[in-house]
């Protein structure tokens, strides 16, 4: 999915450069199985209508790359290189890392085996999508469930400003990560069965929609899939 977004051969020179540091450092551990990506209140957030209550978003910035410099598998010499990168080529040369393949086995047209083929490395990734999900959920927990909506991979929404001065001192002082703080209007949601969409426009890019899938939806996919192929 992240090789989809190469726009760039820098992208290949900068995951060298990143596995040269990291690789050496490398953290066992299975960050993957704790990911959530993302959490929601839908009773809350349901209920927001354009504009009533103000909705407010926090987005971490570069949070990939700065997790891997906090926890000392990359150099600052090598984030400010990442850094000049750009946004979508900076993901994908972190996201190589978690490669994975499935290899399905078919001889004289039935099927005999399926395995999964993963990157001894894939932690690269993993790190800085668990603590980037850690600190979501800590960004829930200080916001409060009365005024929290959601958060999506790295940027928590919610309701009630006076909630800032809290989460920028966490963010800053005890999980030194960058962020930017936003007012969002015309803001729309709507549990369309499958997914839960969303409508709201950003004070500098303007209109943005996306739709937040459903666990079991996911689920679902990956089981279609599977059993498409060993039938």
């Amino acid at each position: 999915m992240y090789l989809q977004n190469l726009r760039s051969l820098d992208v290949f020179k900068a995951n060298k450069v990143v596995a040269r540091e990291a690789v050496p450092n490398y953290i066992e551990a299975d960050f993957e199985e704790r990911l959530e990506y993302y959490g929601i209140n839908p009773e809350k957030f349901l209920e927001v209508r354009q504009d009533k209550p103000a909705i407010y978003n926090i987005d971490l910035s570069a949070a990939y790359p700065t997790a891997l410099k906090n926890f000392g598998l990359i150099s600052e010499k090598t984030y400010k290189y990442l850094m000049r990168l750009d946004k979508l080529d900076r993901l994908a040369c972190i996201g190589m890392f978690a490669s994975r393949k499935t290899v399905y086995t078919i001889k004289h047209g039935e099927f005999m085996n399926v395995e999964t083929e993963e990157s001894e490395h894939k932690n690269i990734f993993y790190l800085p999508a668990y603590v980037t999900d850690e600190i979501m959920k800590n960004c829930r927990l200080t916001i409060g469930e009365p005024d929290f909506l959601f958060y999506w991979f790295d940027g928590v929404y919610f309701t009630g400003k006076r909630h800032f001065k809290k989460l920028e001192e966490h963010l800053n002082e005890v999980f030194k990560m960058p962020f930017k703080f936003q007012k969002l209007s015309k803001f729309k949601a709507q549990d369309t069965g499958e997914t839960i969409k969303l409508e709201f426009w950003e004070p500098k890019k303007g209109f943005k929609q996306f739709a937040l899938p459903k666990k079991q939806t996911l689920v679902n996919i990956n089981e279609m899939i599977h059993q498409a192929v060993i039938k």
